[in-house]
């Protein structure tokens, strides 16, 4: 479902390099205890989603927007700060094993959800039980958020199935004590711990699942049905702001964020392109000089070639595609709000640039893989159709499929269809296999490569939405999980990422470049590379 993170501390990519932090704290310092919230203090009103919130439920919540909201009413055991390092969450520790397979937890004492109920180890149980269990999305598993960062965990595709609602993998010693026996070895994993859809969520309670959260905020009354109001709650989480309240504009109230900005009706702007957020920080344009802070985000824009659909299962006609475009122009058309791709791994993650050999445009080269493919020339290769959700922007990235009718139409021959599907049908049928062949903007969940790599393109991963399978590729992987050495980890992921590209699986387009403005006065916005993080951090007047 993001200014340029520092990798200091103990980040997610070194947590456990060499089996150093084994037994040792996860999070780099010890949990604190924090004040009351303040009583009358700062109110923060953000734009929040444009498309309607289907649920905040954090076992089911898919898009990034949905989950910065989601984030202020729920919270796992560790946080991401703006810098990438672990902080301690709910849990007042986090210990792992030499092997980066068994975790041991402590909760926080004081840690309670919004119905004042404390947080126990039961509950963290529960929570993930319930984050994989199908009941939670009807009966589809396929819809539910979390798989990727809690399928590792011991007995998970037994809930997964249906067989049990109860994680075999989690032992419960005390009232805030509990382990987490993973069934691989996994170094990324305390990161999946700090991700929306490992949020505990008061399973016991009753009511909507909106008012059962963990996290610093609860739902308060609001004064209509197109502004979210949260209030400041105790807790016992970092951060020491001053915020006692958000709004978030919703629907049709929330469109230009950058004007709302300007007219003084929000006070934080995401998301914003690139003109839109020069124009803020010009003081010529009235906007009262906000601070605008640009962030290359851990979000890949890219096309899936998938290897089991006519006429992309023939590994030359994916070449084709993918040496016959102009790729890096499409994504220098936008200007300053991408960065072209070269690769799969955003930039930055684990502190590192990850370019991969790409070949370079070459329609002939492309006529030639046509010619070698099993239809000889490309008036005999069926359309290919490629599917993009419909969205808010209208830059030329957003139109993927026009672009590749237009131009591989004209040189090369070949029959694109563009298809554009309602976002929410489209986030729908992805995972139930219906776009086989697709351009989809993915947000890292947790800044670690195993977040583009395993999530997107690991055979047992229900986010392979292009249905990739490869046992070398698996194989890599499930080295790179069993590695804590960042060094060796960070190879074996570039190893996995060229083999994508070898196999003509996926086009990397752009990385998005996130601008976000906030108004004089306030300070404290968590922005990260993964997307807004805890607004409790917010200060001001």
């Amino acid at each position: 479902m993001a200014a340029t993170a520092t990798r200091r501390g103990f980040t997610v990519g070194s947590l456990l390099a060499a089996g150093a932090l084994a037994g040792r704290v996860i999070g780099g310092r010890p949990a604190q205890a924090q004040p009351a919230p303040p009583a009358a203090g700062l109110h923060v009103t953000l734009a929040g989603p444009v498309t309607a919130i289907p649920t905040l439920d954090p076992a089911l919540v898919r898009d990034n927007a949905t989950m910065m909201v989601a984030r202020q009413l729920f919270r796992g055991l560790l946080s991401v700060d703006p810098s990438l390092a672990l902080r301690p969450a709910l849990a007042a520790s986090v210990t792992a094993d030499a092997h980066a397979r068994v975790f041991s937890v402590r909760l926080r004492e004081g840690a309670t959800f919004a119905g004042g109920r404390a947080v126990l180890a039961e509950d963290v149980a529960a929570s993930f039980a319930r984050a994989l269990n199908p009941a939670t999305a009807g009966g589809d598993a396929s819809a539910l958020a979390g798989v990727g960062q809690l399928a590792g965990i011991a007995g998970a595709d037994d809930v997964l199935a249906g067989r049990t609602g109860r994680l075999a993998g989690i032992a419960v010693s005390g009232p805030r004590d509990l382990t987490i026996a993973l069934s691989a070895p996994d170094a990324a994993f305390p990161g999946k711990l700090a991700s929306v859809a490992a949020s505990i969520v008061d399973t016991v309670s009753g009511g909507p699942v909106e008012t059962r959260g963990s996290g610093p905020f609860g739902v308060a009354p609001s004064p209509s049905s197109d502004i979210l109001t949260m209030a400041r709650r105790m807790y016992p989480y970092e951060g020491h702001g001053t915020v006692s309240s958000l709004s978030f504009l919703l629907g049709a109230s929330a469109t230009n964020p950058a004007n709302l900005l300007q007219a003084g009706s929000i006070d934080i702007a995401t998301g914003l392109p690139a003109d839109q957020a020069a124009l803020l920080a010009d003081p010529a344009s009235g906007a009262g000089s906000p601070t605008v802070v640009r962030t290359p985000a851990f979000s890949l824009l890219y096309l899936a070639l998938s290897p089991h659909s006519a006429p992309l299962d023939d590994l030359h006609i994916r070449r084709a595609i993918q040496v016959g475009f102009p790729w890096g122009r499409l994504a220098e058309a936008a200007g300053a709000s991408v960065q072209p791709a070269r690769g799969v791994i955003a930039p930055g993650m684990l502190g590192r640039s990850w370019d991969a050999a790409i070949p370079a445009f070459d329609p002939d080269l492309a006529r030639a893989e046509i010619g070698r493919s099993r239809y000889g020339a490309a008036e005999h290769v069926p359309p290919i159709p490629v599917f993009t959700g419909q969205t808010t922007r209208s830059d030329p990235l957003r139109n993927v499929g026009v672009a590749l009718q237009e131009v591989l139409g004209e040189r090369l021959g070949l029959r694109i269809e563009p298809v554009s599907v309602a976002w929410g049908d489209f986030l729908a049928g992805l995972p139930a296999g219906r776009f086989p062949t697709h351009s989809l903007t993915w947000v890292a969940d947790y800044p670690d490569p195993s977040a583009f790599l395993d999530v997107l393109f690991g055979s047992g991963s229900p986010d392979n939405y292009a249905g990739y399978r490869s046992e070398a590729f698996d194989a890599v992987l499930a080295e790179a999980r069993a590695t804590p050495e960042e060094g060796t980890r960070a190879g074996l992921f570039a190893r996995a990422q060229q083999m994508l590209i070898d196999d003509a699986i996926v086009v990397p387009i752009a990385f998005d470049i996130g601008y976000t403005a906030f108004r004089t006065g306030i300070g404290g916005v968590p922005v990260t590379p993964i997307g807004l993080g805890g607004l409790e951090s917010i200060h001001g007047s």
